[in-house]
């Protein structure tokens, strides 16, 4: 009898560790992908990004726009440019990771702060990512950049590739607080550099 629930016990502990190993390998979230970096750089927009932005605004609805309805960078609180490796690095988070699980939350409370903005060798913006962290929610544009699908490991590493290049709104919670405050913060931080 105690050879039998040795065995009983020994199986449970096999299906269920092989059962993690089958989660996070097809229906997990995370770095699911292995498309390498001169690889995505053949992709469709991919290929034609000469520079990336990041940055944050406080629009509610999305990202600031101009009276022809193109993206108004005049607008944003915040721009940072990414340095080449730094593109590399949010090329590789964008393509690789991803998840098997095809079930994707929705929240209504969607207000996004933040933005990657793609540009072409002339300056022109061809694509962009627009995110709310606070929901985990995105508008992507256009169709064809091949980001795909979000979740919540894949939200952590975008924000902290934010946070490590210098963006300060829309990453935390305490970027939900008027406008402007937002804007008496980040002018004194200006006036004191």
């Amino acid at each position: 009898m105690r050879f039998f629930v040795l065995i009983v016990l020994f199986s449970l502990l096999s299906c269920s560790n092989h059962n993690n190993d089958y989660k996070s390998a097809f229906g997990g979230c995370g770095k699911t992908k292995l498309v390498s970096i001169s690889e995505i750089k053949t992709l469709p927009v991919y290929k034609d990004i000469a520079a990336v932005k990041l940055g944050s605004f406080d629009t509610r609805e999305q990202m600031p726009r101009d009276k022809n309805n193109n993206i108004d960078l005049n607008g944003f609180l915040e721009l940072k440019e990414v340095s080449g490796s730094g593109k590399d690095s949010l090329f590789n988070i964008l393509v690789n990771y991803d998840t098997g699980d095809s079930a994707r939350s929705i929240s209504a409370c969607y207000e996004p702060r933040n933005a990657m903005l793609f540009f072409d060798s002339k300056g022109a913006i061809i694509g962009y990512v627009e995110i709310c962290f606070a929901c985990r929610d995105q508008d992507i544009s256009p169709s064809n950049l091949q980001v795909g699908k979000f979740c919540d490991e894949k939200y952590e590493a975008i924000l902290k590739f934010f946070e490590r290049n210098g963006i300060e709104f829309g990453i935390t919670p305490e970027s939900y607080m008027p406008a402007s405050e937002i804007w008496n913060r980040l002018r004194s931080k200006k006036e004191t550099k």
